[in-house]
């Protein structure tokens, strides 16, 4: 058990070290130009924002849109935002299936579901990249959830 905890302290460790693989992207507003509410839109939306806050917005690497849907083992996924980070629930469901925690690291997220904890962030293409300790093997392992 000290060997789990040690081992999944070393691994969080490593991940919050790594350069984060986060999506280039600018959004530019001019001043003075207004912009279109599409709130009442009926139109699926395709990405969620991120709020300011969870990231440092002198970043090159900022990621200010992730998809709104993932996709993992034919199960398709929802994300929504909520004031404590995102949550993954099933589509068309309301019960949550994870969460994910912004932590300190910027583009890196914390992944507390019923059978797994990890560490989590989105690459360029905006899939979801999962990973974690394995418990029975002792192994790390990596999940990903694809954005199509």
């Amino acid at each position: 058990m000290k060997k789990a905890i040690l081992l999944t302290g070393m691994l969080f460790c490593i991940l919050i070290t790594m350069p984060s693989y986060a999506q280039k992207t600018s959004k530019v507003e001019e001043k003075g130009v207004s912009t279109p509410d599409h709130t009442h839109a009926k139109v699926a939306e395709k990405s969620i924002a991120v709020p300011d806050f969870w990231h440092n917005s002198n970043s090159k690497n900022k990621i200010e849109r992730i998809p709104a849907h993932l996709y993992f083992n034919n199960a398709a996924l929802q994300i929504k935002s909520n004031k404590n980070g995102l949550e993954l629930s099933e589509s068309g469901s309301s019960s949550v299936y994870a969460k994910l925690t912004p932590t300190p690291k910027e583009g890196l997220y914390r992944y507390t579901s019923s059978t797994i904890n990890g560490a989590a962030h989105f690459d360029a293409k905006g899939n979801l990249v999962l990973k974690y300790l394995d418990n029975d093997t002792g192994k790390t392992k990596e999940v990903y959830f694809q954005s199509k």
